[in-house]
């Protein structure tokens, strides 16, 4: 597990780096998930950290580069398990410019997860979604997103649904 954090930040910090400061766009989301799981029909909750740099962009469409890490647990009649996806992609944001803006993303990475049996594993993971993000200030937005993504364990594959909410620090040039 200190591993995957590890791996996190260091990939956010290079890609932080990876442009001069005055060029940089970036975005940090930070907020609570909702999951929904196909093997065990129950929901799951949890923390979500996204980091998201801008590799491109016009008056109103953005590339932007990102990686996703998030804390779920679930609980259901005794069995408990706990998931931490971290996941890396493309999003592209439309309406970049305005109050509010839209955007769709792409993702694949890995899925380390344990339980109470006890049992734990990592599977691969893929997916996508969108959502909408609100600007509530120069520097601060508010976040609804919805993501599915395929789980491969062990040969099988599964499903899971999250919805995110989330407010997202805005930072370098505009």
């Amino acid at each position: 597990m200190q591993t995957v954090i590890r791996t996190v930040i260091s990939v956010a910090l290079l890609v932080l780096v990876a442009a001069p400061a005055a060029a940089q766009k970036a975005e940090l989301g930070i907020g609570f998930a909702l999951q929904n799981q196909s093997w065990n029909g129950c929901c799951g909750s949890g923390l979500t950290i996204d980091f998201a740099r801008t590799v491109s962009s016009t008056e109103t469409r953005s590339v932007a580069i990102l990686v996703d890490f998030s804390w779920q647990t679930h609980t259901i009649e005794g069995f408990e398990e706990q998931d931490y996806p971290i996941v890396g992609g493309v999003r592209l944001k439309f309406l970049r410019n305005r109050r509010v803006s839209l955007f769709v993303q792409g993702a694949a990475g890995a899925m380390p997860w344990k339980d109470n049996d006890p049992d734990d594993g990592t599977d691969f993971v893929f997916g996508g979604g969108g959502g909408i993000q609100i600007r509530l200030s120069e520097r601060l937005d508010a976040k609804v997103q919805g993501d599915l993504f395929a789980d491969l364990d062990r040969g099988d594959w599964y499903r899971y649904g999250r919805v995110l909410f989330a407010g997202v620090y805005r930072f370098g040039a505009r």
